[in-house]
């Protein structure tokens, strides 16, 4: 509570310059910010200050953390019953998931879940993208995307003399690494790694990916330099598309393959690092994704991934590493109220609301 009261004693116009980049969500937050935040209570304060305007307001209600929870409905009032998952949340899963048709270029970055690869493979062949960049050096999920190919009975050359079958031969590239010798054996970049699993999915689906269409990203090891790196990537393809149709491309449109619930928080996370681009007009972050049945799961069940995402959208925002970008407006303002609605009716709905808050509060504490 130190920090809290820290807040107050600061002021207003002390304390929001803190965020600049929260300045439009201050005066214009949605329901759903001043949701989470009153969620969290007194837990917020691990943000250190993140949302110190969001938060002062909230302070300045006078409203306790308990008293927070009732009125956010995120503990169970006596008597209450669960209600059905609303319908609204088909149009929170286009959302999150995205529903753009078609972009430019598809960004693959590193992933262990192998799944991804295929959906780039798909993409491709379906012609919702025309180009691929392919990025990632090594990284901490190099040897869990080896294992998990090896399981799915790809074979992996890891350099020009190696090639990895078998999950035995995994664990001795564990142990190397742990001992600070896996750059010995291991030489071939991530990117070629997953380069060589779309191959393979490509070559059982009787797909034929182009050489042109293909550029590789060698060197970064986390998702912001695999989209630093890869910027003049994008520039190389723009120009060769403009070469191929005759026609500029003034404005690149980027996808980021993605765990398709995840794709706007990707596509934000895209739209943060080439904010500049985006405002000169010449690059936007698109949401294209293979078809999600959110049917798959029991409605309990999509409620916690779906509002965990959306709380992730938040503070992700909050800390200054995202930006939604939506029909030309920007920041969480940009995201239109029915989906702030939506959520809050799956949260009113969740049979159990304390489970649902302490993910929540995990989130935050992550």
């Amino acid at each position: 509570m130190a920090l809290a009261a820290g807040l107050l004693a600061q002021g207003t116009k002390a304390v929001l310059p803190a965020r600049q980049r929260f300045e439009r969500g201050v005066e214009k937050r949605s329901i759903f910010e001043d949701l989470l935040l009153d969620v969290i209570g007194v837990t917020i304060i691990v943000f250190a200050g993140a949302f110190p305007g969001l938060r002062l307001k909230w302070l300045q209600r006078g409203q306790s953390s308990a008293g927070a929870l009732r009125a956010a409905n995120l503990s169970p009032a006596p008597g209450t019953a669960a209600q059905a998952v609303p319908p609204s949340l088909e149009a929170l899963k286009d959302l999150l998931t995205g529903t753009d048709r078609f972009a430019h270029v598809l960004l693959v970055c590193g992933y262990s879940d192998i799944e991804r690869f295929r959906d780039a493979v798909n993409l491709y062949s379906m012609g919702r993208v025309r180009k691929i960049v392919i990025a990632g050096g090594y990284g901490r999920a190099t040897l869990d995307l080896v294992r998990n190919a090896v399981k799915a009975g790809i074979a992996v050359k890891i350099s020009d003399a190696r090639t990895i079958n078998t999950e035995a031969q995994v664990d001795e590239l564990v142990r190397l690494q742990e001992q600070g010798r896996i750059g010995d054996v291991f030489t071939n970049s991530e990117s070629q790694i997953i380069f060589q699993v779309m191959q393979a999915y490509a070559k059982q689906e009787g797909i034929v990916i182009k050489a042109r269409d293909v550029k590789l990203e060698t060197k970064s090891r986390n998702t912001k330099e695999n989209l630093i790196n890869s910027r003049p990537l994008f520039e190389e393809f723009r120009q060769e598309i403009a070469s191929e149709t005759g026609a500029e491309v003034p404005t690149l449109d980027v996808a980021v393959n993605q765990v398709p619930l995840q794709e706007l928080r990707a596509t934000s996370n895209f739209n943060r690092v080439f904010e500049n681009e985006i405002t000169a007009g010449t690059v936007l972050g698109k949401s294209v994704t293979v078809a999600y049945n959110m049917h798959e799961y029991t409605p309990e069940r999509f409620t916690e991934l779906a509002v965990a995402e959306m709380w992730r959208v938040v503070t992700h925002y909050a800390k200054g590493d995202l930006l939604p970008v939506i029909a030309e407006s920007r920041g969480l303002s940009a995201v239109p109220g029915q989906y702030w609605a939506a959520t809050l009716d799956a949260i009113a709905a969740y049979p159990d609301k304390a489970a649902l808050r302490k993910q929540l509060v995990a989130i935050a504490e992550g």
